[in-house]
């Protein structure tokens, strides 16, 4: 099993000599592995590795189990653990998120927030969970970028198990006589992960045995793809921005897909709201007419001199009442101040 971690961390370069990693501790297998087997390297690279583990306030019992067991296996290991402790429920109330969502935020900002500029902070992300996060992406409907899976590295986030799948981890836990906890709702088909999970890859797995290395060649070569066609996509972009847009004509020559691939850097880079592949396709769709479409943020696309340009949405001026009396004051309506002065019949006539 280290030769698996050794190899994941030497084929994507995710290790240096001397560096100090915190490591995402659940207390599942995943994460027992993971931190086992960056402990057994820190003599021979001299690592400094320490752990983060979050209860997330919602399986009760279960979870303040969870808490003991880490700290319990830190212990052992000679390591150090820091422990949040969240609300999700009551957090996923005041975001509007789901609890899956929120617990990953969190999650993530708790990491952040531990390994500070320096630390590099390893999840115990594996094969599994990336083939299960392409198929996940394939359902919801999804372009290349879907199906690379999970990143090895997205910045200082590392994720040495990427390469090894979840049977392979229960061994290795086996063969070092390792415990861990299992996540009771890991069992429960109520989230579409688990169902794909404990449904759908049995399922694949009784027509080709070897599905995650199926899915892993995929994600592979899809990222290398992914690559390339970025590096294209960013070339292109600076040859048709201008100072107002995105030149239409340009535009216009590109194959469609390279087309979709800029414009949606174009929306990313100047909407601060989520855009969809429903606003890149409605976007498309513009290219080359008279029309013009209201984006998130209320901004809209249209056209000037030859470029696609946006610009803010302006409200239009509704009709609307206001009563006031008659007398020397302002009076503020929806759409500015009115001053009134009166004046005597006298006054007019002088």
């Amino acid at each position: 099993m280290n030769r698996d971690v050794l190899s994941a961390t030497k084929k994507y370069d995710m290790l240096s000599y001397g560096d100090k990693i915190v490591v995402g501790l659940s207390g599942g297998a995943d994460s027992v592995c993971l931190t086992h087997a960056l402990v057994s390297l820190m003599d021979s690279l001299s690592l400094e590795v320490e752990a983060v583990h979050v209860n997330h306030g919602i399986r009760g019992e279960e979870a303040l189990r969870d808490e003991k067991f880490c700290s319990d296996f830190c212990k052992s290991l000679g390591i150090k653990l820091t422990v949040f402790r969240f609300d999700i429920p009551l957090e996923c109330k005041k975001t509007g998120e789901s609890e899956e969502e929120c617990g990953r935020r969190i999650r993530y900002e708790c990491f952040k927030n531990t390994a500070g500029e320096n630390a590099k902070i390893a999840t115990a992300h594996n094969l599994n969970d990336s083939a299960e996060t392409v198929l996940l992406n394939i359902v919801r409907g999804t372009g290349c970028k879907g199906l690379c899976g999970i990143p090895p590295i997205r910045g200082n986030i590392i994720r040495p198990l990427i390469m090894t799948s979840r049977d392979e981890i229960e061994l290795y836990c086996k063969e070092n006589s390792l415990d861990f906890v299992t996540d009771s709702t890991n069992l429960q088909n109520e989230y579409k992960r688990n169902i794909i999970r404990n449904v759908v890859f049995p399922t694949l797995q009784k027509m080709n045995p070897s599905v995650f290395s199926a899915f892993s060649r995929l994600t592979e070569n899809a990222a290398d793809d992914e690559k390339l066609i970025e590096e294209i996509t960013e070339l292109k972009y600076s040859e048709c921005k201008t100072s107002l847009g995105l030149d239409e004509e340009k535009l216009l020559s590109y194959p469609k897909a390279l087309r979709r691939r800029i414009l949606m850097r174009f929306l990313n880079e100047n909407i601060k709201k989520d855009i969809s592949a429903v606003h890149i396709y409605n976007a498309e769709n513009v290219v080359g007419t008279a029309k013009s479409i209201t984006l998130p943020g209320k901004t809209i696309l249209a056209h000037r001199d030859g470029s696609l340009v946006l610009s803010e949405k302006v409200e239009e001026n509704l009709p609307f009442s206001v009563t006031f009396n008659v007398k020397d004051g302002i009076v503020e309506f929806p759409y500015g101040k009115l001053k009134i002065q009166t004046f005597t019949q006298k006054d007019l006539q002088n």
